[in-house]
């Protein structure tokens, strides 16, 4: 069965090192502890990093809302701090 869900896409901020890998990036710690804790909180369906370094996604649970997902986004300390910019899409899940 089709689910929609909220993506938020990150890509690099004002303060992303260039040519620095993303698991080398400074603040990396605290966004990984940030959307587990969502995980952990059932908020989070999925998500992770790009492999090119530009950034990631992740694919919250089915039922968060947009505003929610975009409240979730800019509330991420990396998104506060500069080091990540948060993109929230709604994107239907159609193929499971």
């Amino acid at each position: 069965m089709a689910q929609v869900h909220q993506v938020i896409v990150h890509s690099p901020g004002d303060k992303w090192q260039s040519g620095v890998e993303f698991q080398e990036q400074p603040f990396v710690n605290e966004h990984v502890k940030y959307y587990a804790g969502l995980h952990n909180e059932g908020k989070l369906f999925e998500g992770g990093p790009f492999l090119d370094s530009t950034g990631g996604m992740m694919v919250m649970s089915a039922g968060v809302s947009k505003e929610e997902a975009e409240q979730l986004a800019q509330e991420d300390p990396t998104v506060i701090d500069g080091f990540l910019k948060a993109n929230v899409h709604p994107w239907l899940r159609a193929l499971t």
